[in-house]
């Protein structure tokens, strides 16, 4: 894919930003109806005035051969008084509730602060030790027994002490000794949050052992209940920890890294999710934290499904993520009870469904653009973006009456005792979208790592013979070399071939460009220089023949090349075509230059004659040296060049990488060696 940016419409942005508007409006006329999800709502009838002839229901459970449901004869009042929890008090003129038939749902569930209910009780004559159980009936609650407390969930009063319901056991102990017993419970009802309701079922009566059996059953039904979370939670974390530590072994392939973060965002998600529902944890810290890792993963989605596509994430899919950042804010305004959950789950459903249609739109242009791997991973993004609206929108259904559960529109999936609902299904797909995804792109980077690597044993191989590391006897010459790639390989080249007469013939160049292609080039120069040094060639002439072979065979590019001569008693014939003049003894040679090789077929060289001293080193470098830049972008320069020239070979060119290596280095040295004649003795 080119480097163009993935452009939007303009219309696109204010599309999902209005939806967005528009469904949290409609949550806002849903939080209208003023009832518990799972309720229809009814009309408040009015109050009974105290003292009138209602009097209050007794609830018959004295067959205590099992637990017995304390399903009707409920009677509820807003405040707080003490003498509420007394035997003796006088409840009639309270509001009815019964679970059952759902009267004064709406009332009750509007109620904030302190809610008491009362229930009068009628047990055996003679019966042993009892227990109640309330199996998630409030955030926050007191119960009593005949006036006697008999234990408490919560704390009452503070945002701290909000607690997820849990099903809990209470002893009656010593509070219900007799035949009778009045219950009362004094719940709290935290601003913008509706007080749970005493469902069917879900406060019971009867002997321990039994009560403790019916808590264990309860316990293990949710357990199974909550098994497709489960297996989502493992899933994120599994997948989206292995996707992190592949991420450490391929580093340049940040796209494993935010999949791995956003895959284990969502297990963290569900597995929050599943410890609400199974354990007791402080209701607002929950939420804030179950908020944070569910937004926190679209966000870093957004950011591997630009990775994986190759660009930078645009100004409008910033502002984007930014405000899906924001909207993770609303656990924190939850936690102080000034938004309400339907408030939550609806922009919940309004960010994924959006993320869908970003990841949608994203991955069909890329897919049109030639890469089918797109195609594998747009079915699970627009499922996952579908499943909390579907959800949702199942569950408004249900609440307008129109179905009579809310997973009718899209029911359950039931595999045995387990079910797995559409949301968990359509994670589930998306998270082995990932695996399956970037397994095969694992495969094929390690062909491509492979193949690569292949080249480069190769490219050493090439550079090998452009940059020899061992000379051939040289007799009275000694010759030290020192390459540095730009890259893993370079341009540069040097060739070196002793003559008869004791003399040598040296070459030194550079290819424009870098790399591999670059080095091919100087594979095909060096095979022409050594057919060349054969014939016994003048510097000026052996340019030329080169010239000649290379116009229209370096692919646009050029390349620079010097071509020296010295014979045995030091006399130096040096033809150049555009290189680096070298240096005698640390002073710049006065050269003629000519154009560089593979520009014109009509270029000349010239040769010029110096005649060196019995002891004279020669320093050939590349541009690589002088054109070494530092942080600050001051060039080594030719001052500085002409300096270290008298060096070692290999010092020079750790003087320029060290000074900021920008393109290949090669230092040659060349160094006239005296000859010794020996003394006769005698």
């Amino acid at each position: 894919m080119n480097a163009r940016q993935l452009r939007f419409p303009r219309w696109f942005p204010m599309v999902v930003f209005s939806l967005l508007a528009l469904l949290i409006l409609v949550a806002s006329g849903l939080q209208a109806f003023g009832h518990t999800p799972g309720e229809a709502p009814h009309e408040t009838p009015a109050a009974t005035p105290r003292g009138s002839l209602d009097q209050p229901s007794v609830v018959d459970a004295t067959r205590m051969g099992e637990p017995v449901a304390l399903d009707q004869g409920w009677r509820f009042h807003s405040g707080d008084d003490p003498q509420w929890s007394n035997p003796s008090y006088d409840d009639s003129a309270w509001q009815s509730f019964d679970p059952v038939k759902s009267i004064n749902d709406k009332n009750f569930a509007t109620l904030q602060g302190f809610v008491w209910l009362r229930l009068h009780v009628r047990l055996p004559t003679a019966h042993g030790p009892l227990s109640l159980l309330l199996d998630r009936v409030g955030n926050s609650y007191q119960v009593f027994v005949n006036g006697q407390s008999i234990g408490k969930y919560g704390r009452f009063g503070s945002v701290y002490g909000y607690v997820l319901p849990a099903p809990r056991v209470f002893a009656l102990g010593s509070a219900a000794p007799g035949d009778k017993a009045v219950l009362a419970l004094r719940l709290w009802a935290p601003k913008n949050r509706s007080s749970p309701m005493i469902k069917p079922r879900t406060v019971w009566i009867g002997p321990a052992a039994i009560i403790d059996s019916l808590q264990t059953a309860i316990r293990s039904t949710q357990v199974i209940y909550q098994f497709d979370d489960i297996v989502v939670a493992l899933l994120g974390l599994l997948i989206g920890c292995g996707l992190v530590c592949l991420s450490l072994a391929e580093p340049r392939h940040r796209e494993y890294l935010w999949a791995g973060i956003s895959l284990a965002l969502i297990g963290l998600y569900y597995a929050v999710g599943v410890l609400g529902a199974l354990a007791v944890l402080p209701l607002r810290p929950f939420e804030i934290t179950y908020i944070a890792f569910g937004y926190g993963s679209i966000v870093t989605g957004i950011e591997f499904l630009y990775c994986f596509i190759g660009q930078r994430p645009g100004v409008i899919v910033r502002l984007y993520q930014a405000a899906l950042l924001a909207c993770a804010g609303l656990g924190v305004l939850a936690y102080y009870g000034l938004v309400n959950g339907v408030t939550l789950d609806t922009t919940a459903g309004v960010v994924t469904l959006s993320y869908a249609v970003l990841s949608a739109v994203v991955l069909i242009v890329w897919y049109l653009r030639g890469k089918r791997e797109a195609a594998i991973l747009l079915p699970p993004v627009i499922l996952f973006g579908l499943a909390l609206p579907l959800d949702f929108f199942s569950y408004v259904v249900y609440v307008l009456g129109w179905t009579k559960a809310p997973n009718d529109l899209i029911p359950d999936l039931h595999l045995g005792p387990v079910h797995f609902v559409f949301s968990s299904i359509a994670i589930g797909l998306y998270m082995l979208s990932f695996l399956v995804i970037l397994g095969l792109r694992f495969l094929f980077t390690g062909r491509e790592q492979e193949r690569a690597a292949a080249e480069l044993a190769a490219a050493h191989r090439v550079q090998s013979r452009l940059v020899p590391v061992t000379f051939p006897v040289l007799g009275g010459f000694s010759m030290e070399a020192a390459y540095v790639a730009a890259t893993e390989v370079g341009g540069d080249f040097y060739q070196v071939f002793p003559e008869a007469d004791g003399g040598l013939l040296f070459f030194i160049g550079d290819v424009s460009g870098k790399g591999l292609s670059a080095a091919m080039v100087g594979t095909l120069i060096v095979g022409a220089i050594r057919a060349l040094a054969v014939q016994q060639l003048s510097p000026a002439r052996s340019l030329t023949l080169l010239n000649q072979q290379l116009v229209g065979q370096t692919d646009g590019g050029f390349v620079t090349c010097l071509c020296t001569r010295i014979s045995a008693t030091g006399t130096m014939i040096i033809s150049n075509a555009g290189h680096l003049a070298p240096y005698v003894d640390g002073a710049e040679i006065d050269l003629v230059n000519g154009l560089p090789l593979g520009i014109s077929m009509l270029a000349e060289y010239t040769e010029q004659t110096v005649e060196l001293p019995e002891s004279a080193r020669l320093t050939f470098i590349s541009d690589g040296v002088v054109e070494a830049k530092d942080a600050r972008h001051k060039l080594l320069g030719f001052d500085r060049t002409q300096q270290l020239s008298v060096l070692p070979a290999a010092a020079i060119a750790e003087a320029a990488r060290t000074h900021g290596q920008a393109d290949d280095i090669t230092v040659v040295t060349i160094e006239r060696v005296p000859t010794r004649i020996p003394h006769l003795v005698g």
